[in-house]
This record gives structure tokens, C-alpha cells and sequence, in this order.
């Protein structure tokens, strides 16, 4: 913990995305969060937020699974 004045719900956020990262690893026993972890947090929440808003505006075309 670099920042003790961090709220606690930021810390069991780290965390838990730390613990993704080893995820059926079971050589692994501790994770770390670190600035690798926070790029990829975020570059992940900036492409959902740009899929969430292509979808709102109709972006995206219907196509039929059978007929393609």
C-alpha cells in the first residue's frame, strides 16, 4: 500500500484485478498491482466505453447469425 489514505474500496479493487492475473495458476500464490495493471485497467474501461457508446448511436449493423 503506497497510499494509506486511499479509500479501502480502491484497495479490494486492486486486489481483486491482482488476483485475476493468477487466476487457476496454482504455482502462484501473491499478485501485485502495479502501473502494467493500471494500463491495462484502463485501456480495458476506455474500449468498453467507446463499444458502449458505438452501441447507443447504432453503430453497430444487425446481422443474422445464419445468414451472415
Amino acid at each position: 500500500i503506497e497510499d494509506v489514505d486511499e479509500p479501502v474500496s480502491n484497495m479490494c479493487d486492486k486486489a481483486f484485478i491482482a488476483s485475476e492475473t493468477i487466476k487457476n495458476n496454482y504455482e502462484a500464490n501473491i499478485a501485485y498491482y502495479d502501473d502494467k495493471l493500471l494500463k491495462r485497467t484502463l485501456e480495458e474501461r476506455r474500449v468498453i466505453g467507446e463499444f458502449e457508446g458505438a452501441l447507443e448511436r447504432k453503430e453497430f449493423k444487425n446481422v443474422s447469425s445464419a445468414t451472415g
